[in-house]
């Protein structure tokens, strides 16, 4: 499969002959990787995170000289981080750019099928490549599943679409669903979820949203609900439903712009972010035809603390080597980099869908 398919466009009196000519996609607005996670850096292998408590009731009333001492254990868990190594290459030929625009500013010669250091590489692809590293990395974090299957063979994946595509680890959404399923004070049942179409999934009642960051606020753990981090993170889906609710009621439902481009609203002061990645990749993945499989509907009560994306190294998303191949002739963009996601305290979530 080549990377430009030069049958996409057809001629209709004169090409583009400039790449200046050329109109890039807008990117959809991500958020910065510590907006709503804490990053770890140097994981590079299975390593132990320790989890240590707390004591409480360790006082009594003084019996005397040498009597009065506790008995109290610190209590102790553990998880693990588990890195999956993750690559993305890309690699093209000069011929499939020639077959779309014959007059293109490129080498000469010999050098004619090196594409590097050229406006199609440095202001095309180098954009593009970057954008999907990270955007990919936040897909696995969050939706990855090592037993992800085709719906045809019994999983939540659309048929067609390559379950490589999420099965390198187990990500938030998977972890989150099975803290809340196992302790079901941790879950809020979003019901639109359970019913059997496409149309009545998204038919969300006026107040769906606001009944469950409601929830979350009076049912969270007294930790949760006192930590001065917290926040709650949501389908754009969820995020919409309870502006719409909010203006039904005549309260101010105006967006707050944050560093990265995309919206935040507040539940008695607690941030309410729009998630809009979990949207579009389960209303493109996870579905068998008739329903979503995922969702999707979905928010979490949390703190960035609890929400831990481990890497080799930050920069690794970044730095990616771009080179000619001379024997194959080929161009080349290629990042690897090692990524794990975990989430920390299980107390410290409340989980809805």
């Amino acid at each position: 499969m080549s990377l430009f398919n030069a049958a996409q466009l057809t001629f209709n009196g004169k090409e583009v002959r400039e790449f200046a000519e050329t109109v890039l996609e807008n990117a959809f607005s991500k958020p910065a990787l510590e907006e709503f996670h804490t990053v770890e850096e140097d994981i590079v292998a299975k390593q132990q995170i320790a989890i240590l408590g707390r004591l409480s009731k360790i006082s009594r009333t003084d019996p005397g000289c040498g009597d009065g001492k506790s008995s109290k254990t610190i209590p102790m868990s553990e998880k693990f981080w588990d890195p999956a190594p993750i690559k993305a290459w890309i690699s093209f030929c000069h011929t499939e750019v020639e077959a779309m625009f014959p007059v293109w500013k490129k080498k000469k010669g010999d050098e004619i099928s090196d594409m590097t250091d050229t406006e199609i590489v440095d202001l095309f692809l180098v954009e593009i490549f970057t954008d999907a590293l990270y955007e990919d990395m936040l897909r696995i974090a969050w939706l990855g599943d090592t037993d992800a299957e085709n719906v045809t063979d019994g999983g939540k994946i659309l048929d067609g679409v390559a379950i490589a595509d999420y099965t390198q680890i187990d990500g938030f959404i998977k972890q989150l669903i099975a803290i809340a399923t196992n302790d079901t004070s941790r879950r809020v049942t979003i019901s639109e979820n359970a019913t059997a179409s496409y149309a009545l999934q998204d038919t969300l009642a006026a107040d769906t949203a606001y009944k469950v960051f409601n929830k979350f606020v009076n049912t969270a753990d007294y930790r949760l609900q006192g930590d001065e981090g917290k926040l709650i993170i949501a389908t754009q889906s969820l995020v919409n439903n309870y502006a719409d609710y909010l203006e039904s009621k005549s309260i101010d439902a105006s967006f707050i712009r944050i560093e990265q481009g995309f919206s935040v609203l507040k539940y008695r002061n607690t941030i309410i972010i729009g998630f809009n990645l979990l949207d579009r990749y389960i209303r493109a993945d996870f579905k068998n035809g008739t329903k979503y499989t995922l969702g999707p509907h979905f928010a979490v009560y949390t703190t960035p603390e609890q929400l831990r994306i481990g890497l080799d190294a930050k920069s690794s998303i970044d730095d990616f080597s771009i080179w000619y191949n001379i024997d194959e002739e080929e161009n080349n963009l290629r990042g690897k980099y090692k990524l794990d996601a975990k989430v920390i305290l299980n107390y410290m979530v409340q989980v809805a869908f």
